[in-house]
């Protein structure tokens, strides 16, 4: 899918102010636990955040000031109408729409936090420029935190999507919308970039579900892989 493809499939969904589904609530407690259990030792006052795929600013907003209290906080988000969300639901927060694969900054981050942004990157290309991305703007000994979806033992098609077995993604309209990859390939591409594993957790049974109508998972719904990284010094 194209970027302008994904921006005005995002654009549509906050607009009728609903995200492609509903998840926020889990990573929030990622970030409150496993992470927050790593902050005194790694990361320092006033740390360095940056948020990949913000939407309209629910998790900075759900997280405890005690997590990232006086925190350099920064969201980004392809689209335009999250981020003017986000923006009128955290004005103490700074936010900035643009793709992360053309994100630019001076400055490197303490936290970097992928916010289910990974899994609708379905080029291999963009995956190779995002983990690239990522590792020039984390700072030694930061933290890389995703949620993302896996490949489910029985993949197949959902209601709306089929399922492409030889690209591992769904598919709508003609389009590829969702990449899911296996738990051992994600292991691997944090060995190449030199990003040390802290925390790898697929809990059982948990489901992502792929698609906004429904409340209910099914069997071919993605599974979930929870996962916190560090980068190695000297990198």
């Amino acid at each position: 899918m194209s970027e302008q493809s994904k921006k005005d499939q995002f654009d549509l969904a906050f607009k009728n102010k609903q995200s492609p589904y509903e998840a926020a609530k889990s990573l929030t407690k990622l970030l409150c636990g496993e992470v927050f259990e790593r902050l005194s030792s790694t990361i320092k006052d006033h740390p360095r955040v940056l948020e990949i795929g913000c939407g309209d600013g629910a998790v900075i907003k759900d997280i405890p000031n005690k997590l990232f209290k006086n925190c350099d906080y920064l969201g980004i988000d392809l689209s335009t109408n999250a981020i003017g969300l986000a923006i009128k639901n955290n004005p103490s927060f700074n936010f900035q729409n643009v793709d992360i694969l053309n994100f630019e900054s001076s400055r490197q981050f303490d936290i970097i936090i992928d916010s289910h942004c990974l899994h609708f990157l379905t080029e291999a290309l963009e995956r190779k420029r995002y983990f690239s991305k990522v590792s020039d703007l984390l700072k030694d000994e930061g933290l890389y935190v995703v949620e993302t979806m896996l490949l489910p033992k029985k993949a197949g098609d959902v209601e709306l999507m089929s399922f492409d077995f030889q690209s591992n993604c769904f598919v709508k309209d003609g389009r590829k919308v969702i990449f899911l990859d296996e738990a051992r390939h994600f292991e691997e591409i944090f060995s190449e970039y030199d990003l040390e594993i802290q925390y790898f957790y697929c809990p059982l049974g948990a489901k992502f579900i792929c698609e906004s109508h429904r409340s209910e998972s099914l069997i071919s719904d993605p599974d979930v892989l929870r996962a916190i990284v560090k980068k190695k010094s000297g990198t």
